[in-house]
């Protein structure tokens, strides 16, 4: 849900365009975000994914879940290819072998204790 959140994250902020830090109007910018479905959907995702997460963390150790959280990263980085052209390289892919690498050792290790 974390992952999804971004994508919506980033359409609407696509439909806003860039924001100059020094210079935002945080009440313009609250009204704005809050007209874009976009946004509203990350949002949403996000609520979702804090739910999913107390649920997780009510059922196993905080230090083996929390790796499980890097997969988002991966699932970031394809819908970003997919959705938005952004690049794939092979660092990129290297990166996300070995997120999985150290997925399945946190895995493991959650089955042999």
């Amino acid at each position: 849900m974390n992952a999804l959140a971004q994508v919506f994250l980033k359409k609407g902020m696509m439909i806003i365009g860039k924001i100059d830090s020094f210079e935002v109007n945080y009440l313009n910018l609250a009204i704005t975000v809050f007209k874009n479905s976009y946004l509203l959907c990350g949002f949403l995702c996000y609520g979702f994914s804090i739910i999913t997460w107390m649920i997780a963390l009510s059922k196993v150790e905080v230090s083996f879940a929390y790796p499980f959280l890097s997969l988002g990263y991966i699932f970031v980085m394809f819908f970003g290819y997919f959705f938005f052209n952004e690049s794939l390289n092979l660092w990129k892919i290297l990166g996300v072998f070995f997120i999985l690498i150290g997925v399945l050792f946190i895995a493991k290790s959650g089955l042999s204790s």
